[in-house]
C-alpha cells in the first residue's frame, strides 16, 4: 500500500526528501518528516513547505512516490 511506503519514507533515518505524485499531475515535495500529516481516516494528507504553505492531497489520487532529488544524489547517479 502506498501509505505504508510513505510512512517508511517519513520514518527513515536519515530522512531523504521525497515527492508525492498524483493522478491530476500534482507533484508535492516532502522536505522534512514533520511537515507531513496523514489524517486518521487515511483519506487525505497535509504537506507543508518551508514557507508554511500547504497542500491537501486526497490519498486515493496518489499515483507514485519519488525518493530523493537529483541534486542530493551522488554524482554517478544523476541523470544528464
Amino acid at each position: 500500500m502506498i501509505l505504508e511506503d510513505i510512512d517508511d519514507l517519513v520514518e527513515a533515518k536519515p530522512f531523504v526528501p521525497f515527492t508525492i505524485n498524483t493522478a491530476d499531475g500534482l507533484a508535492v515535495e516532502v522536505q522534512h518528516p514533520k511537515w507531513i500529516l496523514v489524517s486518521p481516516t487515511e483519506r487525505s494528507m497535509h504537506v507543508v513547505n518551508q514557507t508554511g504553505k500547504f497542500k491537501i492531497i486526497a490519498t486515493n489520487l496518489i499515483t507514485s512516490i519519488e525518493a530523493g532529488h537529483p541534486s542530493e544524489l551522488p554524482e554517478q547517479c544523476q541523470r544528464n
